[in-house]
């Protein structure tokens, strides 16, 4: 499975831009060019789009089940830019007929989720920090051992643990940050936004508090992502209302 890996060097930003934009662009001259070619027959039928579908369901079914990063493999890559032309080019068709709102914001959406998940991928960095009561970092460490440096130091001004009425039983920690000097506080469920990271309360001295935990995510396509689900969401809904 490592052989078949996609080094995050080699895909990441601009690299991941420019695939993902080279997708678009091939959506549009084959959806507007080459509507006679076999392809394209194959690729807006609905075989096509179910078998893709069913290939990305059982890879995300492995991921799941056993943790496997199978959307940083050619495996998974491969079917969903597959899939990402199948959906890119039923939507196309629709649009230029100016047919079915529901099933363009539908399908379109469904287009959106896999290729900021498919492109973003290797743009997708998560590390753990500790800081000490006092103390300022700003390098996180990854699970593969690699290093994820911040262009900004977070300080540890206080933590604080918020207890249940028994008095021993923790509810809720608290890291009082101090983020290029601007104040900010982390909990648990409750993550602080800076420069396009987010900074999640992962785990703390449960002995003194004397440090916390602190996880690191960056993540440029989340927004790509929910927009995506959000027309998902309404094209869905339109369907259905539709019907009704």
């Amino acid at each position: 499975m490592e052989s078949l890996q996609i080094t995050p060097a080699l895909w990441a930003f601009p690299v991941s831009l420019i695939l993902a934009i080279a997708v678009l662009i091939g959506i549009w001259s084959i959806g507007t060019y080459y509507k006679a070619t076999k392809f394209y027959r194959i690729a807006t039928g609905i075989p096509c789009a179910v078998i893709l579908t069913l290939i990305m369901i059982l890879f995300l079914i492995i991921e799941g089940t056993f943790g496997n990063e199978m959307h940083k493999t050619w495996l998974f890559v491969i079917p969903a830019i597959m899939f990402m032309f199948s959906l890119g080019l039923v939507t196309l068709r629709r649009i230029k007929n100016r047919s079915g709102l529901g099933f363009i914001m539908n399908h379109a959406g469904l287009f959106l989720v896999v290729w900021a998940m498919t492109f973003g991928s290797a743009d997708y960095m998560e590390s753990r920090m500790i800081i000490y009561k006092g103390g300022s970092e700003n390098l996180g460490f990854m699970e593969d051992g690699g290093t994820m440096p911040l262009n900004f130091h977070i300080k540890l001004d206080n933590f604080r643990t918020e207890y249940y009425p028994d008095g021993t039983t923790p509810r809720q920690f608290y890291s009082d940050l101090s983020i290029n000097d601007k104040k900010m506080t982390a909990s648990v469920n409750s993550p602080v936004k800076y420069d396009g990271y987010m900074i999640y309360q992962s785990g703390y001295d449960v002995r003194n508090g004397s440090y916390t935990i602190l996880q690191i995510v960056r993540d440029p396509w989340l927004w790509i992502v929910w927009t995506g689900i959000a027309m998902l969401a309404i094209g869905s809904l339109i369907m259905i209302l539709k019907k009704i």
